[in-house]
């Protein structure tokens, strides 16, 4: 349940960030938010940053949607992933999906905080910022890449429609990876494998409360009759 409450408000926050205007700054870099949001989340140049902060108020859209990232959205699905492979997971690949899930969420807060950094002092940069950037973003889309890879994969043995829901998983983890390719690719496929892990949980819970139901009826069958 609380798996679901989180996958809720998760779904909830994500929707709140491309419902932002789009900002076009007189047609240099993404006037779309989410595209400009991961556009700012890949710089690895000053002429990057230029291009995606080329005016007052793409700056301060990002700025909002930073402060969003950093005090919704990344505690709800941390909350929704953790709680969901606690839910799904066993053994090994259950350690392996919470390590790599841990990983996302600092390399993430570490992400958004650079990029607030910035924002706060664009124009003027450390030599740090770019570095640090580099670091959050890289880590953050392998950790969840590789903890819903690792989810998916234990689900493969758990009956034909978790283990389609897990086969989305492992596939959707692997096509975010194609963010690294350009801004805004794989997003498609991070958000199918949320989608599958939210599905997951009731299905899971289900087979689960059919297995026990199942279990009962046969040992009242068995027991003696009065």
């Amino acid at each position: 349940m609380l798996a679901m409450l989180a996958g809720i408000a998760t779904i909830a926050v994500g929707l709140w960030f491309p419902a932002r205007a789009a900002v076009s700054c007189g047609g240099t870099g993404p006037a779309d938010p989410m595209l400009a949001l991961s556009t700012f989340q890949m710089a690895r140049s000053p002429g990057d940053l230029a291009d995606v902060l080329a005016c007052p108020e793409r700056l301060a859209m990002l700025n909002t949607m930073n402060r969003g990232d950093l005090f919704a959205f990344i505690p709800a699905y941390g909350a929704f992933m953790l709680l969901g492979i606690a839910a799904l997971a066993q053994g090994r690949w259950r350690q392996w999906a919470i390590s790599a899930t841990v990983l996302a969420l600092v390399a993430d807060i570490v992400e958004t905080t650079t990029q607030l950094w910035i924002g706060a002092s664009w124009k003027v940069l450390s030599p740090a910022m770019l570095p640090l950037l580099a670091l959050g973003s890289g880590l953050k889309f392998i950790g969840i890449a590789a903890a819903m890879a690792a989810l998916g994969f234990t689900m493969l043995r758990k009956g034909w429609l978790l283990a389609l829901l897990g086969g989305v998983m492992v596939a959707g983890a692997l096509a975010s990876l194609r963010i690294f390719q350009a801004p805004g690719q794989g997003s498609t496929g991070l958000t199918a494998a949320l989608l599958a892990l939210f599905a997951a949980l009731p299905v899971s819970a289900w087979t689960r409360n059919t297995r026990i139901i199942s279990a009962r009826s046969r040992g009242s069958k068995r027991s003696p009759g009065v």
